[in-house]
C-alpha cells in the first residue's frame, strides 16, 4: 500500500503515531488513534494528487494541533 508522499511527509511532521487502512475503495488515516481522513486508492495514493492531495494533508495538520493541544 502506498501513499502520496506529501501525505506520508504530513503524518511522519506530526510526531505522532500514525498508521493506514486499507478499505473498499478507500486508504483510511489515522492520527495518534484518530480517524483525520480518507484517500482514495487510485491516483492520489500513486502520486497524482494535486488539490485532493493538499486538503489531505491540511485535514492531517488540524488533527494534529487539536491532539497536541489537549
Amino acid at each position: 500500500m502506498r501513499i502520496h508522499p506529501d501525505i506520508e511527509k504530513a503524518m511522519k511532521a506530526t510526531g505522532l503515531p500514525w498508521s493506514v487502512e486499507v478499505g473498499g475503495r478507500h486508504l483510511k488515516l489515522r492520527l495518534n488513534g484518530r480517524f483525520v481522513g480518507i484517500c482514495p486508492k487510485g491516483r492520489i495514493a500513486e502520486g497524482h494528487g494535486g488539490h485532493a492531495t493538499k486538503n489531505i494533508v491540511a485535514q492531517i495538520k488540524r488533527a494534529a494541533i487539536i491532539d497536541k493541544g489537549n
